[in-house]
């Protein structure tokens, strides 16, 4: 939505049905920079994960926190940046504020 108002050359394409799905395309309503699509199977999923810029895992701290998303093994697979909310089971793996331009 911020994209939109300023203008951004941009593109969201958001697959799935998660539960926030609904909550998303009502405040998306009119937001042509944002796509939402369907579950797909997962042929179709790895030709739209290789087409992507980037890929991103939003996960909520919750009781999970003691494992990493299903989803990242098929993100990493596809070969693409990956840019995520913290998660507390990857803690120790990387210096993840060389990634965020810390010292």
């Amino acid at each position: 939505i911020v994209a939109h108002r300023r203008g951004t050359a941009v593109r969201f394409v958001l697959v799935g049905d998660g539960n926030q799905r609904e909550h998303i395309a009502s405040l998306s309503a009119g937001v042509p920079e944002l796509d939402l699509r369907p579950l797909l199977p997962e042929a179709e999923l790895a030709d739209v994960l290789a087409a992507a810029d980037v890929l991103l895992i939003s996960e909520r701290p919750s009781l999970k926190d003691m494992s990493l998303p299903s989803k990242l093994t098929t993100y990493l697979a596809a070969g693409r940046p990956l840019v995520s909310t913290p998660m507390k089971a990857a803690d120790g793996f990387a210096d993840t504020d060389a990634f965020v331009g810390g010292a």
